[in-house]
């Protein structure tokens, strides 16, 4: 770019911070008429950047001009003088004015009082003055009275940019200005920064999120550790977004980038290839793939609601249609389309229903529920108004006391051939044409877990103390109906097996359900049994995958001498549940599949929040493999489709090796 077009030059900024290095000798344009993003990681020299071209603070070393003259930037004053404005993400508005009060503020127009001795605020003549002066700003405003507490994000930032422009700023720096919206706010704020450039003669956009700069700006300088590695001009580059993306990125880490849908990636000079099956393998391993694997629906413990798919499907404008997978959980299948949209790595091959449905049937609503009993004669309802999922209400061996009876029960039989029925051709489409990893389906929950829906929690807990000899006769049969599933399961599909579905909840928010000496006495032996006959049962190397809740780390080490390979989903905010503790002392021995974000978070928290939750287990869990990225729990039907794109985001950001 010629220089007479350049509206600000700057040239060798160097600051230094005692020993610290903040900028190196930095060179900076900004050319009339130009959206430029600013970007790079925390710590690039972003900010400190900022800082000098709004006279926050002085260069070490360095020249500046605007507008083609010499700039001599002391403090924020000069830089408003030279025409530039500065927004900041807290935006600098006051919560309880109303619009013109904050446009005004700090500039307010007075009127005498009398005798001419005091003074008060013009609010009418700011009033007026305020729609004279907006009239040809085409941009959507609140009311001119109303609070600023009352207003959402886009608003806010709606204010700080009419702000600049109400007082003839011609330069406008904006702050991470859509850190803290959700989908739908963004969007409204990038229409209202591409409306902006109408009204000044350029804006610097300094932001994390890649795919927005895109969308608006112009051209994108690079930081990296306090030097200017990077400059694109969009309209030069030849290739698609999707690149443009991934070389942006490569620029902010310094590391090699692919696409999330690429199959390969350059190391060392050599070029490896990476399947969604290579690259899970990989993370198994606990090896670096191109990329951390990533995970919606895989297993029932990692999929997502009906309603949460639906509504995200809805904001990613796609077909709202959606398939249940599973009633009691309102669990959806995540369907080949979002598997192709956000790049998902893994699947699920489970069984078909069984050809005789034994206690099975639908009650329909009963009262004010919908119930239905399963296969095993356990009852599930649902609430009529506001129902989530299904929850227990009938134990079909509450009554049991002897092992008799725990025999003469009618239980489904698990070599039933309906359920088989295609599954060698459904994983062999997974595997070699598709080219995914799977987890292979259970065909009912965890021993444990299932032993006590059979008898109920407060009958298993007592007779766990009082009649053991009860405990291990049903925690046998459950355990032969596991084998004999399994077994015809990896029979079918020979050496293709990879990983393995199993589950028992063992703790709560603070601790074990029940002592650790009682779980490793009465349950433990049981977990070992079936880990073993399924290793030993298959052809191939295969995972066993464990999803266990709760504050469990002290069943950790009793869980990897039985044989498990993988946990899931590591609840973060129970107690001990510490990821960067996990994997100094068992990250070499297990893979965590989840442990993603805080579940509170992901529901409750905003985008921002999730990003900055989702960011810090990435950088505990991601190095050396051995990590699945995928959801604490079922995404649950009441988190935002905004915090999903939000937790995708910074994944593609932040998980790459």
């Amino acid at each position: 770019m010629p220089n007479d077009t350049y509206i600000i030059n700057a040239k060798n900024i160097t600051k230094y911070f005692q020993s610290v290095v903040a900028l190196d000798s930095v060179d900076f344009e900004l050319e009339d008429g130009e959206i430029l993003g600013l970007v790079g990681d925390n710590g690039a020299g972003k900010s400190t950047l900022i800082k000098i071209l709004s006279g926050a603070q002085l260069p070490n070393e360095g020249s500046i001009e605007v507008f083609g003259q010499p700039a001599n930037i002391k403090n924020p004053r000069d830089a408003f003088e030279l025409g530039i404005e500065t927004i900041y993400q807290d935006l600098a508005l006051f919560d309880n004015l109303n619009f013109t009060e904050n446009i005004f503020a700090g500039r307010e127009f007075s009127r005498r009082g009398v005798g001419r001795i005091f003074g008060f605020i013009d609010g009418k003549r700011m009033q007026k003055d305020a729609s004279n002066r907006i009239k040809n700003i085409s941009i959507n405003l609140p009311l001119l009275t109303q609070k600023v507490k009352q207003l959402s994000g886009g608003q806010r930032q709606a204010i700080s940019i009419i702000r600049a422009l109400f007082w003839g700023q011609k330069i406008i720096i904006m702050d991470e200005p859509t850190a803290a919206l959700g989908v739908r706010e963004a969007a409204k704020v990038l229409e209202l920064i591409d409306e902006t450039r109408k009204h000044v003669n350029g804006i610097i956009v300094i932001t994390h999120n890649i795919e927005h700069i895109i969308k608006i700006a112009d051209r994108v300088l690079v930081l990296r550790n306090g030097k200017r590695v990077g400059d694109i001009t969009f309209k030069d580059y030849g290739n698609g977004l999707d690149d443009l993306h991934n070389d942006i990125v490569k620029l902010i880490t310094g590391a090699e980038m692919i696409d999330y849908k690429a199959r390969s990636v350059i190391r060392d000079g050599k070029q490896l290839e990476y399947n969604s099956f290579e690259r899970v393998k990989a993370a198994l391993q606990h090896q670096d793939p191109d990329r951390v694997p990533f995970d919606i629906g895989g297993a029932a413990v990692t999929g997502i609601n009906i309603n949460a798919l639906r509504n995200l499907k809805t904001l990613l404008g796609m077909s709202e249609e959606v398939e249940l997978w599973d009633r009691v959980t309102q669990l959806a299948k995540t369907g080949d389309d979002i598997v192709e949209k956000l790049g998902i790595d893994v699947k699920n091959v489970g069984p078909e229903a069984p050809s005789s449905p034994g206690p099975a049937k639908d009650l329909g609503l009963v009262d004010d529920h919908y119930r239905i009993i399963d296969e095993f004669g356990i009852g599930w309802q649902m609430p009529k108004d506001e129902g989530h999922y299904y929850d227990l209400y009938h134990h079909p061996l509450a009554n049991a006391e002897s092992i008799k009876d725990i025999e003469n029960y009618s239980w489904p039989d698990p070599l039933d051939p309906a359920r088989f029925l295609g599954l060698k051709d459904r994983v062999e489409k997974v595997v070699f044409q598709e080219k995914k990893a799977y987890v292979m389906g259970r065909m009912s929950a965890g021993m444990w877990e299932h032993a006590i829906w059979m008898t109920g929690y407060n009958k298993f807990f007592m007779d766990m103390i009082q009649n053991e000899k009860l405990i291990h006769a049903i925690m046998e049969k459950i355990l032969e109906l596991k084998m004999k599933y399994w077994g015809r399961y990896l029979e079918i599909v020979g050496k293709n097996a990879m990983v393995v579905s199993a589950a028992d909840d063992l703790g709560s928010q603070n601790g074990l359900l029940v002592s650790l000496d009682m779980y490793k006495k009465l349950i433990w032996p049981y977990h070992r049994r079936l880990f073993e006959f399924l290793k030993k049962k298959a052809k191939d190397k295969l995972y066993i995958f464990f999803h266990n809740d709760g504050a469990i780390m002290e069943t950790v080490p009793l869980l990897i001498e039985a044989g498990i390979d993988i946990l899931n989903p590591f609840q973060v905010n129970c107690k001990g549940m510490d990821t960067g503790k996990f994997k100094k002392e068992f990250g070499k021995d297990l893979t965590i599949w989840g442990g993603s974000c805080d579940a509170r978070i992901l529901e409750f928290g905003n985008p921002e929040e999730v990003r900055i939750e989702t960011k810090k287990r990435i950088h505990d869990l991601a190095p050396g493999g051995g990590f699945i990225f995928a959801s604490i729990h079922i995404i649950q039907g009441g988190v935002p489709p905004e915090n999903i794109i939000a937790w995708w985001e910074t994944l593609q950001e932040f998980g790459r090796y």
